[in-house]
């Protein structure tokens, strides 16, 4: 099926960093990654596997693309709750005030979500073709509200704006 990118006023691509286990989630992260490279140049997706080259200090590289994105979407899986990597990723991404999207696995308990995550609004998913799906729909959703409420056009770094509107299957 082909998606048609809705003509936006951003000027730069959208930088988006996906914090995960590969545990559980390297699928997860793999297919949001090929999702959105097959909408063309207009995202730039950070997941570790694909992005750290060889000889870089990768800590450094993962803290450097936290500072730097735009959208930072959180897999919570059982093997994301318990990753010292994923928790240092999410409390980095609080501490700078990013955009954190909450993409919650169906399976895990809310009781059993760490990090304020449960607070963020954000949704459920099943599978990596909803996960990817939903997660498009949720940046596409965000990048409109924010330029609908602005009198000049924004980067994809604008304001942060929290949907408050129910989604179906959120968490939180």
């Amino acid at each position: 099926r082909n998606h048609i990118l809705p003509k936006t006023s951003i000027q730069k691509r959208l930088r988006i960093f996906i914090s995960y286990s590969r545990r559980d989630a390297g699928d997860f992260a793999k297919h949001i990654r090929w999702n959105f490279a097959s909408f063309g140049q207009q995202y730039e997706v950070f997941t570790d596997v694909n992005s750290i080259r060889s000889g870089d200090i990768w800590s450094d590289t993962i803290e450097d693309n936290i500072s730097s994105c735009d959208v930072f979407v959180a897999i919570v899986t059982y093997g994301a709750l318990q990753s010292p990597h994923v928790e240092n990723e999410v409390l980095q991404a609080q501490r700078e005030k990013k955009r954190i999207i909450p993409c919650f696995y169906e399976y895990v308990a809310e009781n059993d979500i760490k990090w304020g995550l449960n607070k963020i609004q954000g949704f459920e998913f099943g599978d990596k073709y909803e996960l990817a799906r939903n997660l498009y729909g949720t940046i596409i959703q965000n990048i409109r509200f924010v330029e609908r409420h602005q009198k000049e056009p924004v980067s994809a770094a604008g304001p942060k704006v929290v949907d408050t509107s129910p989604a179906d299957g959120a968490i939180g």
